[in-house]
């Protein structure tokens, strides 16, 4: 039987499982209950991507699994970890839209650009979803609120401005939108809201 490990402490109880899938869900619906969530898998200190491993495959009995179990809360803190890197991985494929607008690539641009706007609606659907978080939580004050329904209202502008650059085939518009706007406002989600919440609570970014 496989090794299983909740938050680094042994669950041998769960080691009648022989499969990844079989075992994800026994742990969802023990722990969905106490409001803590699967946030990582691995299996033998390899990470594991939900979404495109063969869970059914069976477990070896040298295997070590382990779950890195949150509550909604401490998931919410580690979105704010993630969304850092789509905001670094954004910024770095909007310097290639610049850099291919320059030279003319503009086969090249158009690549780049829907990358772009692949990450930001990630980059939204994650930070929705945090920030209801915290509000449930009752831990964004009214003047972060504004501010956030603020920096909201500019991301949906500048998506509206790219949206129609590209169809009017307006390389300078775009490169504009994309090198000042929306790097500014990226900034902002790092700087203004993300920074203070969790300087606020007693995390450091």
């Amino acid at each position: 039987m496989a090794n299983i490990l909740i938050n680094n402490t042994a669950a041998p109880e769960l080691s009648k499982f022989s499969d990844l899938e079989t075992l994800i869900h026994q742990i969802t619906l023990q722990k969905n209950s106490d409001d803590k969530y699967i946030a990582e898998v691995k299996v033998n200190g390899g990470a594991i991507d939900l979404l495109v491993e063969h869970l059914t495959e069976r477990l070896n009995d040298t295997d070590t699994v382990s779950f890195k179990l949150l509550t909604s809360l401490e998931l919410a803190f580690e979105v704010i970890d993630s969304t850092h890197k789509y905001i670094e991985c954004i910024m770095s494929k909007v310097d290639e839209v610049v850099l291919n607008c320059s030279k003319g690539n503009l086969e090249e641009v158009n690549l780049c650009f829907t990358e772009v706007i692949e990450l930001i609606d990630i980059f939204t659907q994650l930070i929705t979803k945090t920030i209801a978080t915290f509000k449930e939580a009752d831990l964004i004050e009214r003047e972060i609120q504004n501010e956030i329904h603020e920096i909201e209202s500019q991301l949906l502008m500048i998506l509206k401005g790219l949206l129609t650059a590209k169809e009017l085939n307006n390389v300078s518009m775009l490169c504009d939108l994309l090198q000042y706007e929306l790097i500014d406002n990226l900034t902002r989600w790092k700087i203004q809201i993300f920074s203070k919440i969790k300087s606020k609570h007693g995390q450091n970014l």
